[in-house]
């Protein structure tokens, strides 16, 4: 079952990259993007966490200011 789930996800997407979030010593937030390979020019957010007790401290924000770069 994951041997095919890679395998559908290589078929169809390109990943582009993904992102710990860091403050210091402690990881607080993860997330990705990528792309399909119809339509390269164009990006998606895979996935987009930030610890609960990080929020509200625009962790978040600088995030996807990052991966607007």
């Amino acid at each position: 079952l994951i041997m095919n789930s890679i395998l559908f996800f290589k078929k169809y997407f390109d990943v582009l990259e993904y992102y710990l979030i860091q403050n210091g010593e402690y990881y607080v937030g993860i997330t990705g993007i990528y792309s399909h390979k119809e339509y390269p020019e164009d990006a998606w957010i895979g996935w987009f966490g930030i610890l609960p007790m990080f929020r509200r401290r625009h962790y978040g924000l600088q995030a996807m200011d990052k991966e607007r770069d």
